[in-house]
């Protein structure tokens, strides 16, 4: 549902939960699943964008914002926590969007985060082996040919 609302980096054309955000596991992550992974259209670009969520009642502050960050900016293009409440440092964090759970839209959108090519080609990989059109570029520095026709 979060992903509709998400609308800066194109349509929402597939969305994961729960997802695998690297092939394998380290200890030192502060997460092993992203909440939602989804990937964006925008004419002939595609954008493979994390969402973490974190619905309590206390604010959500930089110091666990950098923590997921450091995970999910190794696979997606973009990253946003989506929350309650946020700590005011939160905005001063160019990196991370911030989604608000109570109104249920984009408060701070985030900077392009240059994911490692090879994590994010494995990610799209296991995507498309679960319904992902074919077509969605692995590389995020990779373009079609007819974007330029």
């Amino acid at each position: 549902m979060i992903p509709k609302y998400i609308k800066e980096h194109g349509i929402p054309i597939y969305v994961e939960k729960e997802f695998h955000i690297k092939p394998f596991r380290q200890r030192k992550d502060i997460c092993y699943y992203g909440d939602i992974v989804a990937v964006y259209e925008n004419g002939r670009r595609w954008y493979v964008v994390g969402i973490e969520i974190k619905d309590w009642k206390v604010r959500v502050g930089p110091k666990l914002a950098r923590k997921y960050l450091k995970v999910y900016g190794q696979v997606c293009e973009y990253f946003y926590l989506a929350a309650r409440r946020f700590s005011r440092k939160l905005l001063g964090m160019p990196s991370v969007g911030l989604f608000s759970l109570k109104k249920m839209e984009v408060v701070k959108r985030p900077q392009y985060l240059y994911p490692n090519e090879r994590l994010r080609e494995n990610a799209v990989k296991r995507m498309k082996k679960c319904g992902l059109k074919e077509e969605v570029i692995e590389s995020p520095y990779q373009t079609t040919l007819d974007m330029f026709f």
